[in-house]
């Protein structure tokens, strides 16, 4: 996604962190059985925060995350990704209080889910 460039990061943005920018963390795991016992494909639940300098850019890069991750099949560094699906609606918008940028101006987020698949190697 070319708004956010290399700013994607696990869990936590610096306080220096140019926007808009992202984190990703998982949330949790289910592992998916058949008869025959383990099958192999895992489905974790992943959180994809987008962060942004206006309401305005964090709806914008927001969309761009949904329309890249929905339906996504394909490699995510070695893995290769069954399917990914929106799991949560992502119209929950925030403005964090506490943190400004650079410029004194107030970083606003939302929190977007996705539910993804692949098996396990």
């Amino acid at each position: 996604m070319p708004s956010v460039a290399n700013r994607v990061k696990p869990v936590k943005l610096s306080q220096n962190t140019s926007f808009p920018a992202l984190t990703f963390m998982r949330l949790n795991t289910n592992d998916l059985y058949s008869h025959d016992g383990y099958s192999e494909l895992t489905t974790p639940l992943i959180r994809i925060t987008v962060y942004a300098k206006s309401y305005e850019e964090v709806r914008e890069t927001a969309k761009e995350v949904k329309d890249a991750m929905r339906g996504y099949t394909g490699m995510m560094g070695a893995t290769d990704i069954g399917f990914s699906l929106m799991a949560g609606a992502g119209d929950l918008d925030l403005i964090d209080p506490d943190w400004e940028d650079s410029e004194g101006n107030r970083v606003y987020y939302t929190p977007l889910a996705f539910r993804i698949m692949y098996t396990e190697v």
